[in-house]
Order: C-alpha cells, then sequence, then structure tokens
C-alpha cells in the first residue's frame, strides 16, 4: 500500500510540474534598446523624454498603446527600457496581423518610418490561448518538451506522453483517478 501511495504521489508532482508552467502569468514587459546621438552622429549623455506607442499601421493608422519614459544613455549613447513598464499594454494589441512600434524623442517628431514588432512582441500573446474564456482551455492544447515528450491537455483529461508510456489523468469534483500504459 505504501508503495501504491509513493508512486501516486510521484505522478502527481510530475503531473503539477508539466501543469505549472502552462499557468504562469506572461511578464506584461518588452525590452528595447537604442542608440541616441545628435544630428552630428555624437552619442547623446543626458537624459531625455521618449514617447513610445504602438501602431496598427507603420505610418498612420490608430495608436493602440503609448507611454512616455525619461531615458538616461550610457556614455555611448546606448539605452534600455521595459516598455510597458510604466503603462500596461494589453494583450488586445497583438490581436491584429501587424503592429508597429513609433519613437519619439523629445520634441522631435516621431521617427518615421515606424518599425514593425515581430515575433518576440507576438509571443507577449502566450499568456492566453485563442478560444479560452476565464481560464478554461475550451479544446485539446498539446505540449511538446525537448524530447519529443508531449502532453495534451484536455477538459477533464490529461495525458502525458512519455518514451517509457502514457499517464493518464482523469479528474471530476470529487475525484482524480490516474492510470499508466506502457
Amino acid at each position: 500500500m505504501l508503495s501504491r501511495t509513493c508512486c501516486f504521489l510521484l505522478w502527481t508532482v510530475a503531473l503539477l510540474t508539466v501543469i505549472s508552467p502552462l499557468q504562469a502569468d506572461v511578464p506584461q514587459l518588452l525590452n528595447y534598446q537604442g542608440v541616441l546621438t545628435n544630428d552630428a552622429g555624437v552619442p547623446v549623455t543626458t537624459s531625455v523624454e521618449v514617447v513610445f506607442s504602438i501602431w496598427n499601421d507603420e505610418t498612420a493608422g490608430d495608436s493602440l498603446w503609448s507611454e512616455q519614459q525619461t531615458v538616461t544613455p550610457d556614455a555611448d549613447g546606448v539605452f534600455s527600457v521595459l516598455l510597458g513598464s510604466v503603462s500596461p499594454i494589453p494583450d488586445s494589441v497583438f490581436a491584429g496581423t501587424s503592429t508597429y512600434l513609433g519613437v519619439k524623442i523629445g520634441v522631435d517628431p516621431e521617427i518615421d518610418p515606424r518599425s514593425r514588432i515581430v515575433s518576440s512582441g507576438y509571443a507577449y500573446r502566450v499568456g492566453t490561448v485563442d478560444g479560452a474564456s476565464g481560464g478554461i482551455i475550451s479544446d485539446s492544447l498539446i505540449v511538446t518538451d525537448g524530447a519529443g515528450d508531449t502532453t495534451t491537455v484536455q477538459p477533464q483529461r490529461i495525458v502525458i506522453r512519455g518514451a517509457g508510456g502514457d499517464v493518464t489523468a482523469e479528474y471530476s469534483s470529487d475525484q482524480m483517478i490516474m492510470s499508466s500504459a506502457g
């Protein structure tokens, strides 16, 4: 009996280890780095106000998000900011097909053209699953690790497939049944 209880606890820990990262919050921040120089190409090393904004078009369109930050470059004019640290970036910003980052330094006009935000920005959206609401997955979710092992998460059922066989956990409001095959 002790052996069966120990095995159950080990499988429960294994399941929680796999499931927990799926529920982790995605940081609502984007890293942005740049170099500030004056018209002569000399690095700017004093603090300056910069407005960052995300748009749905490269040159016109609608502003989907913006925030202002004070940027303090180093001796080479290099600076780094976390976009979203002043004004959170909503998930809806990356719901379209293309978004563009606008940067306005001090009193100068916004840099033209805007820079297209690609895969890294869209990875931001991993905090939600399309088709889910209120934290409920409405269809299967398959996770594959580096070794090629997959985990399939379905409503009321979790299957972990590995080289040694499958482990299945089925649950309802009052019980969890675990089984293995392989």
